[in-house]
């Protein structure tokens, strides 16, 4: 047994180095077809090399020269820096210092790129005389494995002798141990052959269902689909929700937060009390420049931040929009010119929505009251047009005017906005409030924001969607009109923001019973 075990041994450890001495030859073949195939190609590409005649792009076009780690890396660079140049071409000019330095560096890597091409030659022989050396190399053990192989051939014919003779002697054992195994049975036949160690028990409690089971695993289904529910709808989410919201997606100033009171309660005198007191109602009144003081404090700092964006003669002419209607563009207009007249500034404050004009929920007025459609065209001179918004006067207000069926021409006409613009800077109003249409809509607003001094987008929380504002700031910049700052309106008071708690000390300090600026019905 043990002569045929070692037999065994033998014959698995001759198989084994065979075939581990084939794998190697067939390793080695490879590499001495690639050498032999890298030599011919290096030979041909500095055989055209030494002939001098080969232009930059095709001695990058050769596969040794193209694959080398310098030319890699340097190709890289130019092809990084002269992406950077095209970003830094639409941001700066070409005498700004950022663009001077990368042309400076695309400019070091071209010189690097062409230094390394005039040692391609040189290049090449180092390249070539290293696989041939390495093709010598591997043709020296390439033969060295095939005479291995010879001698493990002959050696096998001997093994393959004895394999035959252990396969008869494993056959014969396995004959006999199987006999025995058959008399073992034969003697055992009267053993017993169960033995009972326990007797079985009835469960106390069933296997299925398992209540305890069932309602964790639901608990725990129902909680992750929540969070999943909730995180899939902030992801779709596409409204402007903060202030940092609006901060990120446009890069823009806030220069003004608005808080949502449409549906604040004010008190009003209804009737008597018991005690011949009057007693208060609580009723509805109309979103307008009337309304509490936390959010006239927000129109103070609107007016101030405006103030500091330049001189009072380059902050003149405001001009208000926004994306798309209802964002309540007309009640930041309203609001804005009537903080700079309680400031004591002439204030004129102009509807140049032709389309929808809503001024005038906030400034009723006549009818047929003539405005800034009859001054365009000429029928009426401005001073004639302008009203007091009250009977303070320090607020004016001019309204769209009569109706005409196209706006847009009226606005595109240039002769007509050059006398209109000459009037207004001959009038003595130190800040002049345009509302103007939406931008999506209409391109009315265009037509008007290249003539202005300030132009403001308002954008409404939990409303506006940020594509809507985002595709509206577009629009201003292809015309080259700079938007100074955005307006946040209908912000939600529980928002966690500077602004929030900046209006509740607001409130909680001065109080909630001061009467507005203006007052009226």
């Amino acid at each position: 047994m043990s002569a045929t075990a070692a037999h065994g041994v033998a014959d698995i450890s001759l198989d084994e180095k065979k075939d581990l001495v084939l794998t190697t030859l067939k390793s080695i073949g490879e590499q001495y077809l690639q050498a032999s195939a890298k030599r011919l190609q290096l030979e041909t590409e500095l055989e055209a090399c030494k002939k001098g005649d080969l232009s930059e792009v095709e001695l990058l076009s050769l596969p040794t020269v193209a694959n080398h780690p310098k030319v890699a890396a340097t190709m890289a660079d130019i092809s990084r820096l002269n992406g950077e140049m095209d970003v830094m071409r639409e941001r700066y000019k070409s005498k700004h210092p950022k663009y001077v330095a990368l042309e400076r560096q695309i400019q070091s890597a071209d010189d690097r790129l062409k230094t390394f091409l005039t040692e391609v030659v040189a290049l090449l022989e180092s390249t070539l005389q290293g696989v041939r050396s390495l093709e010598l190399k591997l043709a020296s053990q390439l033969k060295e494995r095939e005479n291995e192989a010879l001698e493990l051939e002959k050696l096998a014919v001997n093994y393959n002798s004895l394999r035959r003779e252990m396969e008869t002697d494993s056959a014969v054992f396995q004959s006999v141990l199987a006999r025995l195994k058959e008399v073992d049975v034969m003697q055992s036949q009267d053993r017993p052959v169960l033995r009972f160690y326990q007797s079985a028990e009835a469960p106390k409690a069933p296997f299925s269902p398992n209540i305890p089971l069932i309602l964790g695993g639901s608990a725990v289904g129902g909680l992750a689909l929540a969070v999943a529910l909730v995180m899939g709808l902030v992801m779709i989410d596409s409204k402007i929700r903060t202030v940092a919201d609006a901060e990120q997606h446009f890069q823009l100033p806030i220069l003004g937060v608005v808080g949502d009171e449409e549906d604040a309660a004010v008190s009003a005198p209804s009737g008597s009390s018991e005690g011949g007191e009057p007693k208060e109602a609580k009723v509805k009144r109309r979103r307008s420049y009337y309304y509490r003081q936390g959010n006239q404090e927000s129109f103070r700092t609107l007016r101030n931040m405006v103030s500091l964006l330049g001189r009072k003669d380059a902050t003149r002419f405001i001009l208000i929009t926004s994306a798309v209607p209802e964002e309540g563009k007309t009640f930041c207009s309203a609001n804005l010119a009537n903080s700079y007249a309680a400031q004591g500034t002439p204030t004129l404050i102009i509807d140049a929505d032709l389309r929808r004009p809503a001024l005038a929920r906030h400034f009723p007025s006549d009818k047929d009251t003539v405005g800034f459609t009859d001054v365009l065209l000429g029928h009426v001179e401005l001073a004639a047009a302008v009203r007091p918004a009250d009977s303070s006067g320090g607020l004016y207000v001019l309204s769209s005017g009569s109706r005409v069926p196209n706006p847009g021409e009226l606005l595109g006409n240039e002769n007509h906005l050059s006398r209109f613009f000459k009037a207004l800077q001959e009038t003595g109003f130190e800040r002049v409030v345009f509302d103007s249409a939406p931008l999506l809509p209409v391109s009315d607003t265009l037509l008007l924001s290249r003539l202005v001094d300030t132009v403001l987008m308002v954008a409404a929380c939990n409303k506006t969607p940020i594509a809507a504002t985002q595709s509206a700031l577009k629009r201003l910049k292809a015309v080259d009109v700079k938007v100074s700052g955005l307006i946040l309106n209908r912000f939600r008071a529980h928002s966690v923001s500077g602004y929030y708690y900046s209006s509740y000390y607001y409130r909680g300090y001065y109080g909630e019973t001061q009467k507005p600026v203006l007052e009226s019905a």
